[in-house]
């Protein structure tokens, strides 16, 4: 086993990003992220020592597997199944104070990583990880016997949100597909509108920009390719100033016909996306 890491150093060709890193293949077949430290600080002093940190894309982020299963959260859901096995329900399951710290942990790790990728512009993996993230909020939210744990994950909802809806915005206009970029954006808007309200300042402030943002995102969507969707809602308020209202119900019902395509669309993009990642195409 090579334990002097000098010679992975002095071979590393650095690249010309901002950020200095690589991706390898493992010797276990897996993809892996490779960073580059070109120095670290060490109990607050910046010295000038050399690293590299590296992390899984597949499963957690430091190749763990908690309980033998992908994710501690897999394990929990698991676990859940059989209590709702034995009582019929899930009325009584809880997860107490070292279990919430367990998951809480695992979602940090995956937001380390999500938030490189995001830099990176690694969308898929980006998604995919703030996806589950999602699943370990609304878990550790729905189950948690201790509110300052639950409080601990919901503040944290607006930030969460706005990654996955601008990273879905950016993949769908990499494609050139607007109106479906627009739509990730409206239903993020949507579910930003619709979260229980949570009194923490962190909150409040993560709300107020992730709105902002989304909606800058949306306008530079509009200005940047007018997709069919835009030209309908611009029909329609063209009418409504008009107060040619027959016409305008006419235009509203082919906005949401249009709308139930997109969505249509945008489910089977979404169930694409898995097959992929789960059946790669053979070389």
């Amino acid at each position: 086993m090579l334990e002097d890491i000098g010679p992975i150093l002095r071979s590393w060709n650095p690249n010309s990003e901002e950020i200095d890193y690589r991706k390898i293949t493992g010797e276990d077949g897996k993809d892996k992220i490779q960073i580059r430290m070109h120095g670290c600080t060490i109990n607050d002093t910046q010295t000038s020592f050399e690293g590299i940190i590296q992390f899984e894309l597949e499963g957690r982020p430091d190749g763990i597997k908690p309980y033998n299963y992908n994710f501690a959260l897999d394990y929990y859901k698991e676990k859940l199944g059989e209590y709702i096995k034995e009582h019929s329900s899930d009325t009584g399951f809880t997860l107490d104070k070292e279990s919430c710290k367990e998951l809480s942990e695992e979602g940090s790790s995956v937001y380390d990583r999500y938030l490189f990728l995001y830099q990176i512009d690694d969308l898929p993996n980006v998604i995919k990880d703030t996806e589950q993230n999602m699943e370990l909020f609304k878990f550790v939210g729905k189950y948690a016997s201790r509110e300052s744990d639950k409080m601990k994950l919901e503040q944290r909802w607006p930030y969460i949100l706005r990654v996955n809806g601008v990273s879905k915005a950016k993949l769908y206009t990499n494609k050139g597909e607007y109106d479906l970029a627009l739509l990730s954006v409206q239903e993020t808007l949507g579910k930003l509108e619709d979260l229980d309200e949570v009194y923490s300042r962190e909150f409040e402030v993560e709300k107020r920009t992730s709105e902002k943002i989304l909606k800058n995102v949306e306008k530079i969507i509009i200005r940047t390719a007018p997709s069919k969707l835009t030209l309908l809602n611009t029909t329609l308020d063209a009418f409504v100033a008009m107060e040619n209202y027959e016409a305008a119900a006419k235009v509203r019902d082919a906005i949401g016909q249009y709308i139930e395509i997109l969505e249509k669309r945008y489910e089977i993009s979404v169930i694409e996306e898995q097959i992929k990642e789960h059946f790669p195409k053979e070389d």
